[in-house]
């Protein structure tokens, strides 16, 4: 199993190419809520791109995982 911090370091890699396909694929992930622990990494790629799109695409994907949280109790 791949280490968290080995997760965190290739994602903080990842935001020195300012690709927005790069994050637009990474993004799924964000929908499992056991990914949350990456939040503070892919919030800084979406920083690092720019504009408001990046933060709303994010935020979608934490409303999905937030719903399936709920759905589970």
């Amino acid at each position: 199993m791949v280490s968290l911090q080995l997760r965190k370091n290739s994602l903080n890699t990842l935001i020195k190419f300012n690709n927005p396909k790069i994050f637009d694929s990474l993004l799924p992930m964000m929908e499992n809520p056991g990914n949350y622990v990456l939040f503070d990494e892919i919030s800084s790629m979406a920083s690092a791109l720019g504009g408001t799109e990046p933060f709303e695409k994010l935020r979608m994907k934490a409303l999905k995982a937030q719903k399936s949280v709920m759905l589970n109790k």
